[in-house]
């Protein structure tokens, strides 16, 4: 038996108009700060190799984690 985790209580800015920053690679901050939570430890290292808007670097970097 297989589950899946669906996360109801977060919007995407694109698909719900809530931000517009013009960047088209922006992420919902809620999103990403929960994603990078579950995904590693401070002082661990996040890839954001395409940097677009900054996001992922902005939240790794509040939340202790390294960065490239």
């Amino acid at each position: 038996m297989s589950t899946q985790e669906v996360w109801l209580d977060l919007k995407d800015a694109h698909n719900q108009n809530i931000k517009i920053t013009g960047y088209p690679t922006e992420r919902n901050v809620a999103l990403m700060k929960r994603i990078i939570m579950a995904s590693s430890n401070p002082p661990d290292i996040v890839l954001d190799a395409f940097a677009g808007s900054g996001t992922t670097i902005a939240i790794s970097g509040k939340l202790g984690r390294q960065w490239y």
